[in-house]
């Protein structure tokens, strides 16, 4: 029973993530100047370990794609045995999820589902 209202906690905490982030990506967009597009541009041209951006980057490994260099984590939950990041990159303009175990190697679960359907 534990575990299961850990699990779902852990669902609800990532939704929420979730629609932080996208709310977040919307404002972002609207704030970002022509000069920033075209330095993004540069950057991806300049750096050839990046491989995708934005939606291509959907089911990629963020450190074999390139996008993990440069990252920052925009929010972390904290649970009794892991801690969960919502991670984001400038340069691939995509974000992901991070669990992190406090507790060494062990199994941990994580179901993502958009509030919003």
């Amino acid at each position: 029973m534990r575990r299961f209202r850990l699990f779902l906690f852990s669902t609800a905490l990532l939704a929420s993530l979730l629609g932080v982030t996208a709310f977040m990506g919307l404002s972002m967009i609207s704030a970002h100047t022509q000069a920033q597009t075209s330095h993004t541009q540069v950057t991806q041209r300049n750096n050839p370990q990046v491989t995708c951006s934005g939606d291509g980057c959907d089911g990629l490994n963020p450190v074999m794609t390139g996008c993990a260099t440069g990252a920052y984590t925009v929010q972390t939950a904290v649970f009794s045995n892991s801690y969960i990041e919502l991670r984001y990159s400038p340069t691939c303009k995509t974000n992901w999820g991070r669990v992190i175990s406090k507790v060494g190697p062990t199994f941990l679960e994580i179901r993502i589902q958009r509030v919003d359907g």
